[in-house]
């Protein structure tokens, strides 16, 4: 082997060379572990430096005059910097976030929002003792097995409010609620009411029911049940004709007036008259469905929802050819002329008799080459396609007249 300073060949396996007393094979040098500090000489001085990292990069340094010194000082330096990095708190458990956020959030919600958000607590409560941070995804989905849609998506919103919160205090680093997986959405479609049973529920009010005046209110202005349930006589300006202040849910709907037509101007009048207290419903705790579904019953007209009377507006409304798809969102106090649409309903007879205007056929010539030549084009047709008469107004069901339904309905 060749000496890399003299040059000279030197026997293998040496460990000096013989020539120079170079050192052939140096002895392995002692590294520290990482994160314990090292040491270097500065202009003569020895400078011990430790770095850890938390993640932060935190660095502490101090020079000696001897190197024995420095070496013995790292130890010494990386605990005293240690000590200065602040220690990370152990994350919040599920019931202090949920009471944080519902002390600064909660009181800006509607009532039924907090009502369901509070039947939803119940179910995030068997996870309110664990740490938000050692919650898996698995524990977020077994809440809401077996739920139907609605429960399921009110514990869903709950739990994103709680982990929004949770990553504000930099407890998590995600929202795992985003990845709850919801059950399909079982809706039934409602159903509006018809014209014969509209008239049933006037013929019942002028017999002397006093409950079902309730439904025709909401058949007429489209309230729902609960705005039914709030509406105060203060509310109520007869000589306006409209309720201010009882919407609910949107803001469209509780900013907008609710608009009283003619025809139940009475009926209003009745309940203000009548009615104790400063309700314009008569005090009946909690049974308001079950007297709606019993009066319905009474009456003889079928079993449907309270909303089925918001969706009797929008039905009457739409099958109207005086009335503008426009108007009848502003009639319904909605947004978007899209949300109005399933309010809207309308059965073969309604939608033959729509088709049965399109009415593009060329004038009949009396060649033998037509099979009909020479009748008129509508013979065979039964009665019920007949054009509606158009411009009859809501006062006009009284008198059983009703531009959505056909002559037959009309008898």
């Amino acid at each position: 082997m060749i000496c890399r300073i003299c040059k000279k060949e030197i026997p293998d396996g040496s460990i000096y060379c013989m020539f120079c007393g170079y050192q052939i094979v140096r002895e392995p040098k002692e590294r520290r572990p990482n994160g314990t500090g090292y040491i270097r000489k500065i202009n003569n001085k020895w400078q011990a430096i430790v770095t850890v990292y938390d993640p932060h990069r935190r660095t502490i340094s101090k020079r000696f005059k001897y190197k024995a010194e420095a070496i013995n000082a790292v130890g010494q330096l990386r605990q005293e910097l240690l000590e200065r990095v602040p220690q990370k708190r152990a994350a919040a458990t599920v019931e202090d976030l949920y009471q944080i956020w519902l002390e600064a959030s909660a009181p800006k919600l509607t009532k039924p929002t907090q009502t369901a958000y509070r039947i939803a607590w119940e179910r995030i409560r068997p996870l309110k003792d664990r740490r938000i941070d050692s919650i898996g995804l698995k524990d977020l989905q077994a809440l809401v097995a077996g739920l139907p849609y609605y429960p399921a998506k009110d514990v869903k919103s709950l739990l994103s409010h709680i982990y929004k919160r949770a990553c504000a205090e930099q407890d998590v680093t995600a929202n795992l609620s985003a990845f709850i997986e919801l059950p399909k959405v079982e809706e039934k479609e409602a159903e509006p009411f018809t014209a014969d049973e509209v008239r049933r529920m006037w013929s019942a009010w002028e017999s002397g029911d006093d409950f079902v005046g309730y439904l025709l209110i909401m058949i007429y202005t489209g309230m729902m049940p609960g705005e039914l349930m709030k509406c105060e006589k203060s509310m109520i300006d007869l000589e306006r004709q409209q309720i201010n202040g009882a919407g609910l849910k949107t803001k469209e709907r509780r900013t907008k007036p609710i608009l009283l037509p003619t025809a139940i101007l009475p009926i209003v009048r009745h309940y203000i008259e009548s009615v104790a207290g400063d309700k314009l419903l008569r005090p009946v705790k909690d049974k308001f469905y079950d007297k709606f579904h019993a009066c319905l019953k009474r009456i003889g007209v079928r079993d449907l929802t309270p909303y089925s009377c918001r969706h009797t507006t929008a039905t009457i409304l739409a099958l109207d050819d005086g009335v503008a798809p426009m108007l009848i969102t502003k009639a319904l106090r909605q947004k978007q002329p899209l949300i109005t649409e399933r309010y809207k309903h309308a059965d073969e007879r309604q939608i033959l008799s729509a088709l049965e205007r399109i009415n593009l056929k060329p004038p009949v010539t009396h060649s033998t080459t037509y099979k009909n030549a020479g009748k008129p084009d509508n013979v065979g047709l039964p009665a019920s396609h007949t054009v509606p008469a158009k411009g009859v107004g809501w006062g006009d069901w009284r008198e059983g007249s009703n531009p959505s339904f056909s002559a037959k309905d009309r008898e």
